[in-house]
């Protein structure tokens, strides 16, 4: 239909055409313009019309019939084109036409078919509508029957149970009506009994009165004669009674008993908020009498008792004002008022001239003291120097004298020690390895600690772990930590609880490459070096060593004697070496120069030497209980710490003074810090089951939005990492599970069970951008993918 009507109107379009064509010709054939020369000539030139007026009558009428015979062959001529143009148009047109019609058919043969089609459909669907209903109808039956044996099965068990209920409550009135009989027999019993015991005490009564009124005939006619028959006995006023004699001095009758005065008063605890009983009003309105006992949970004290012997006045006061106090009052008798009000004092005190304490008062052994130091001239601060000590300890300025050893000592010290450490490899004991590989070099001279050039990392976008493709086993206890060769990750270090340091191959076979033994409990914690060359392993056994990762040999030893929760090698600084310990203070030596690290603590220099090694330690100490991490921000100028305290504390490095303290109440202790990927935030471990973040730039403060939820590690010091593109976020839990969350919207992506217990690590790979590795107090290492 649609292209017989495009032919259709190209056709009347055409038509169109030729007609304004043949109108365009007839109006220049009219023209008064003519030719001079002839018309059949080729040169041809037009005259105006005013010239052609201007000719003589033969000439012009000439020109007239050659004008009209020209136009009416022109006319001629044209007609005929347009004859054959439109006799094609009118056979194009009834060809559009027939197309049409031929159109219109298929259409509605189509219709046809298609409606045809359609009630087979129709046809074809009812049927099977029809053969489904046919079967459940063929289901439905055997279901109703068995729907009406249920029913009537139900029916008889109602009865039954109808049944059941009719004779209990038969059998339970047939009790209850033989239980009232006894109690009516019982009761007519104790009446009859009763009834006796009242009728004897009668006739003895009126025997005890027939003696009596005998008695008094008797003492009558003693006194005044015999009286007559007929006159009556003239009774005493003497009152008798029959029930005994009861003191009720003190006593109230109460529902027709009688009891203590006390017990007849219905006095409500303050705190009922019912009456049961119709108090007077002298009752209802009394007071609470007696004192408030403060151990009591109801009562006047309930709401002020804060401490378990009372109320106690919380008061802001530092140590240091305290034990002020606390000196001046047992030396002087006086002391302030923690309430701020006044001075207290013993009655023995002596006369308060000044507020003078123990620090500030001066004796006369002082005041000698201090005229004599006065004497000697001070110099002024210069603010443009380096910042000095003004006043050292006596023993400051005195040396201690070293011996220098003789060459043959020399050599003695160092034969015994050598025969000592082969004693201690031969016993299983000291610093000792053990090479698991084939061979430490290859065929070019390699190291096997020298990493793979074929390598490269697979993507700049990190994927979520999904499957287990490996386990590392070769731990006798748990593992404690985890940490992938720098960079480039073809090497996996581990800490175990046995004591022992293990490094496994990631891309070969990997089976364990060396095992470091030199802890005698378990390793607490692990860090490579920038290059990987070295590493740090603090243990329980208050030891903290560093190794030469290739040889497996110790280079040196620190730590003496203080147990490190974390070690760290600072970044831009390799021979400087930061741990965390259990006392409270962090420690910070340098492990190769020697140079003086200076350390301020309370105003004193910290400085020590460690044994006859020569390396210098430096103590920040401001925390107030276990330093748990290290975390370097800022291009290592600075680095925060956190402790179990639940503190976090910002320190400039090389500066023992804190420059930043961030404490509150709602604040957990964090047991595990990582730095982002970005270096802008950093994420710590929270006892709250929560992993909390903060900024690592300018200023250390909290971002609400990082909080990421969902697992539980309270009481777990799980590690935190991060993916290399920073864009999700792992840890471990109590319940041995792996947790990744998305780092921009917080919430968990995928949780694994990983181990058997604890899942106390977990590291992503740096170059194979989907793997992930963990380890648990299980023993197992475990890598995912």
């Amino acid at each position: 239909m649609g292209d017989a009507a495009d032919v259709g109107g190209s056709n009347a379009r055409t038509i169109a055409a030729a007609s304004s064509q043949w109108q365009r010709i007839a109006d220049a054939a009219l023209d008064r313009s003519f030719c001079t020369k002839g018309l059949n000539t080729g040169d041809c030139q037009q005259v105006p019309h005013s010239a052609a007026l201007a000719l003589p009558a033969a000439s012009k009428a000439t020109t007239d019939d050659r004008l009209k015979a020209s136009y009416q062959a022109m006319l001629l001529r044209i007609k005929g084109q347009h004859g054959k143009e439109l006799q094609s148009l009118r056979s194009q047109h009834k060809q559009a036409l027939a197309l049409q019609d031929k159109l219109a058919l298929l259409a509605g043969e189509f219709d046809s078919r298609v409606q045809v089609a359609s009630y087979e459909a129709r046809c074809k669907a009812e049927e099977q509508h029809q053969a489904e209903l046919q079967k459940l109808r063929g289901e439905w039956a055997p279901l109703q029957r068995e729907c009406q044996q249920l029913r009537s099965g139900m029916e008889g068990l109602q009865a039954e149970h109808s049944a059941h209920v009719t004779d209990a409550l038969a059998m339970q009135q047939a009790q209850h009506d033989a239980a009232a009989v006894r109690q009516e027999q019982a009761h007519a019993e104790a009446m009859a009994a009763l009834e006796s015991h009242y009728t004897s005490l009668l006739h003895q009564r009126d025997g005890e009165l027939s003696q009596l009124l005998m008695e008094l005939r008797a003492i009558n006619d003693e006194e005044g004669g015999a009286s007559p028959p007929d006159e009556p006995v003239k009774l005493l006023e003497v009152s008798v009674s029959a029930a005994p004699t009861v003191d009720t001095t003190g006593l109230a009758l109460l529902d027709n008993r009688a009891v203590p005065v006390g017990d007849a008063l219905h006095l409500q605890d303050a705190a009922v908020r019912q009456v049961k009983y119709n108090l007077p009003l002298e009752q209802m309105h009394a007071p609470v009498l007696g004192p408030a006992h403060p151990t009591a949970r109801r009562g006047v004290a309930a709401n002020l008792r804060n401490h378990r012997s009372g109320h106690v006045e919380d008061a802001h006061l530092s140590s240091f004002a305290f034990d002020e106090q606390y000196q001046t009052f047992m030396s002087y008798g006086y002391a302030h008022d923690p309430g701020g009000q006044g001075v207290v004092a013993r009655a023995e005190a002596e006369p308060l001239q000044t507020e003078d304490t123990v620090y500030t008062r001066i004796t006369a052994a002082k005041r000698q003291k201090i005229d004599k130091g006065a004497k000697e001239a001070v110099p002024p601060v210069d603010p443009t120097q380096p910042w000095t000590l003004r006043a050292r300890q006596p023993w400051a300025d005195k040396v201690a004298a070293t011996v220098e050893l003789t060459e043959e000592q020399k050599a003695y010290m160092e034969q015994v020690n050598a025969e000592k450490a082969e004693k201690d490899v031969a016993e299983g004991k000291g610093d000792h390895t053990m090479f698991h590989g084939k061979a430490e070099v290859d065929y070019q001279g390699r190291s096997w600690i020298e990493p793979p050039k074929d390598r490269r990392k697979e993507s700049d976008q990190c994927f979520v772990p999904k499957r287990h493709i490996h386990t590392w086993s070769g731990h006798t206890k748990g593992v404690n930590g985890i940490r992938f060769f720098p960079e480039h990750g073809h090497l996996l270090l581990s800490a175990g609880l046995d004591g022992k340091v293990k490094i496994w191959d990631v891309y070969g076979n990997k089976k364990c490459m060396r095992t470091y033994m030199g802890h005698s409990k378990g390793v607490r914690d692990i860090q490579f070096s920038n290059d990987g060359r070295r590493f740090l392993s603090s243990g329980y056994d208050r030891i903290i060593k560093l190794w030469d990762t290739e040889t497996g040999k110790v280079i040196s030893s620190f730590g003496e004697g203080k147990m490190a929760y974390c070690v760290r090698f600072k970044p831009d600084q390799q021979n400087v070496l930061m741990a965390g310990t259990h006392d409270k203070k962090i420690m910070q030596w340098d492990m190769e120069t020697g140079d003086l690290v200076q350390g301020w603590m309370d105003g004193l220099c910290e400085d020590r030497w460690l044994g006859n090694q020569e390396h210098r330690v430096s103590e920040y100490d401001y925390h107030l209980a276990a330093v748990n991490t290290i975390t370097f921000i800022d291009d290592a100028r600075r680095f925060v710490s956190t402790s179990d305290d639940k503190t976090i504390r910002v320190w400039e490095f090389g500066i023992p003074v804190q420059v930043k303290y961030i404490a509150d109440p709602e604040m957990h202790a964090i047991s595990a810090v990582t730095l982002h990927p970005s270096t802008k935030y950093w994420s710590g471990q929270s006892m709250d089951n929560q992993i909390v973040t903060y900024s690592a730039r300018d200023r250390v403060k909290p971002n609400r939005k990082k909080t990421f939820k969902g697992h539980m590690v309270a009481g777990y010091a799980c590690e935190v990492n991060f993916s290399p593109d920073g864009h999700y976020v792992i840890s471990g839990d109590g319940e041995g599970k792996l947790f990744v969350w998305d780092w921009k919207t917080s919430k968990i992506v995928r949780s694994l069970k990983a181990h058997e217990g604890v899942c106390i690590g977990s590291a992503w790979h740096p170059l194979e951008t989907s793997k992930v590795a963990t380890c648990g107090w299980d023993g197992l290492i475990k890598y995912w993918d």
